[in-house]
Protein backbone atom coordinates (compact mmCIF):
# COMPACT_ATOMS: atom_id res chain seq x y z
CA UNK A 1 0.00 0.00 0.00
CA UNK A 2 1.21 3.32 -1.54
CA UNK A 3 1.55 5.45 1.55
CA UNK A 4 -0.12 9.20 1.12
CA UNK A 5 0.95 12.20 2.40
CA UNK A 6 -2.13 14.20 4.14
CA UNK A 7 -1.84 18.48 4.10
CA UNK A 8 -4.50 20.87 5.79
CA UNK A 9 -6.45 23.58 3.87
CA UNK A 10 -8.76 25.59 5.25
CA UNK A 11 -11.85 26.81 3.30
CA UNK A 12 -13.50 30.59 4.02
CA UNK A 13 -17.29 30.37 3.37
CA UNK A 14 -20.20 32.03 4.15
CA UNK A 15 -24.33 31.50 3.18
CA UNK A 16 -25.92 34.18 2.17
CA UNK A 17 -29.76 34.33 4.14
CA UNK A 18 -31.08 35.27 0.75
CA UNK A 19 -29.42 32.87 -1.34
CA UNK A 20 -26.01 35.33 -2.41
CA UNK A 21 -23.36 32.82 -4.05
CA UNK A 22 -20.51 33.87 -2.05
CA UNK A 23 -17.58 32.70 -3.33
CA UNK A 24 -15.20 30.46 -1.27
CA UNK A 25 -11.56 30.83 -0.34
CA UNK A 26 -9.12 27.95 -0.45
CA UNK A 27 -5.94 28.12 1.69
CA UNK A 28 -3.22 25.62 1.31
CA UNK A 29 0.25 25.22 2.53
CA UNK A 30 2.49 27.03 0.74
CA UNK A 31 4.85 23.93 -0.20
CA UNK A 32 1.70 22.16 -2.04
CA UNK A 33 0.36 24.86 -4.06
CA UNK A 34 1.28 23.84 -7.36
CA UNK A 35 -0.37 20.27 -8.73
CA UNK A 36 -2.93 19.89 -6.14
CA UNK A 37 -5.75 20.93 -7.90
CA UNK A 38 -6.62 19.98 -11.92
CA UNK A 39 -9.01 21.77 -14.32
CA UNK A 40 -9.57 24.97 -13.56
CA UNK A 41 -11.27 26.71 -10.30
CA UNK A 42 -14.59 27.65 -10.44
CA UNK A 43 -15.73 31.41 -11.21
CA UNK A 44 -14.66 33.70 -8.50
CA UNK A 45 -13.16 31.12 -6.50
CA UNK A 46 -10.35 32.63 -4.61
CA UNK A 47 -6.75 30.70 -3.37
CA UNK A 48 -4.48 31.76 -1.58
CA UNK A 49 -1.44 30.37 0.42
CA UNK A 50 -0.10 30.38 3.78
CA UNK A 51 2.84 28.59 5.75
CA UNK A 52 0.78 25.91 7.14
CA UNK A 53 -2.53 25.82 5.18
CA UNK A 54 -4.68 27.91 7.81
CA UNK A 55 -5.78 30.71 7.97
CA UNK A 56 -4.60 34.11 9.23
CA UNK A 57 -5.74 37.64 10.10
CA UNK A 58 -4.71 38.93 6.78
CA UNK A 59 -6.47 36.42 5.07
CA UNK A 60 -9.45 36.53 6.79
CA UNK A 61 -9.81 40.11 5.90
CA UNK A 62 -8.50 39.70 2.21
CA UNK A 63 -11.86 37.17 2.01
CA UNK A 64 -14.10 39.96 3.70
CA UNK A 65 -13.01 42.31 1.02
CA UNK A 66 -12.74 40.36 -1.87
CA UNK A 67 -15.30 37.94 -1.64
CA UNK A 68 -17.95 38.01 1.40
CA UNK A 69 -18.38 42.59 0.96
CA UNK A 70 -19.02 42.18 -3.40
CA UNK A 71 -21.28 39.29 -2.97
CA UNK A 72 -23.47 40.61 -0.14
CA UNK A 73 -23.34 44.25 -1.20
CA UNK A 74 -26.95 45.77 -1.24
CA UNK A 75 -28.48 47.16 -4.67
CA UNK A 76 -27.39 50.96 -6.19
CA UNK A 77 -29.26 53.34 -3.60
CA UNK A 78 -30.45 50.10 -1.06
CA UNK A 79 -29.15 50.93 2.32
CA UNK A 80 -30.18 47.90 3.94
CA UNK A 81 -27.54 46.54 6.86
CA UNK A 82 -25.73 43.33 6.51
CA UNK A 83 -24.73 41.30 9.53
CA UNK A 84 -21.64 38.83 9.12
CA UNK A 85 -22.19 36.34 12.23
CA UNK A 86 -18.39 34.96 12.70
CA UNK A 87 -17.20 32.23 15.29
CA UNK A 88 -14.27 33.70 17.80
CA UNK A 89 -11.45 32.78 15.41
CA UNK A 90 -8.37 34.78 15.54
CA UNK A 91 -8.13 35.86 11.72
CA UNK A 92 -11.65 37.24 12.61
CA UNK A 93 -10.97 39.55 15.62
CA UNK A 94 -8.04 41.89 14.36
CA UNK A 95 -8.78 45.68 14.50
CA UNK A 96 -8.17 46.14 10.56
CA UNK A 97 -10.97 43.42 10.16
CA UNK A 98 -13.11 44.74 12.65
CA UNK A 99 -12.56 48.35 11.23
CA UNK A 100 -13.54 47.09 7.51
CA UNK A 101 -16.49 45.21 8.53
Amino acid sequence: MAHRQREMITVNEAVGVFGQEIPPMIIMSEKHLYGWYYGEMLDHWAMAVSPNGWTDGYLGLQWLERNFEPYTRPAEGDDEYRLPIYDAHESHITYEFIEYA
